[in-house]
């Protein structure tokens, strides 16, 4: 069986295009992983601290009732093995938080720095 010309480009690029589509879906697929992995940076008040969390608040208020209405502004954030700490995390300490956000929406922190 023979191929006519036009069918033979065709054939051709069909075969070029199928790998750059492909290509084209893949990092559009990446993407959104990528984001995920993206460092943030949160400065705050450390209000706990344990061996697998520490919650940290944003808030710019200084007065302690006023801090108490603002829950809102308090941010979770998971300590796992990875977490490397500068400091020693208590209540009360100004800390710098870089994280990322996992696949379960969770907020690992990846480096904690401790204001003395």
């Amino acid at each position: 069986m023979k191929l006519s010309k036009f069918a033979g480009i065709a054939l051709a690029a069909a075969l070029i295009a199928i790998p750059a589509y492909a290509a084209q879906q893949s990092q559009s697929t990446q993407a959104p992983a990528q984001q995920a992995m993206q460092s943030q940076t949160v400065t705050g008040t450390v209000v706990s601290v344990t061996d697998t969390a520490l919650t940290v608040n944003t808030s710019s208020n200084s007065d302690a009732s006023q801090q108490a209405n603002s829950a809102a502004t308090q941010v979770k954030f998971v300590i796992d093995a990875n977490t490397k700490i500068d400091g020693t995390p208590s209540a009360g300490a100004k800390a710098t938080v870089e994280y990322t956000t996992d696949s379960n929406n969770r907020k690992v922190a990846t480096h904690v720095t401790i204001q003395s």
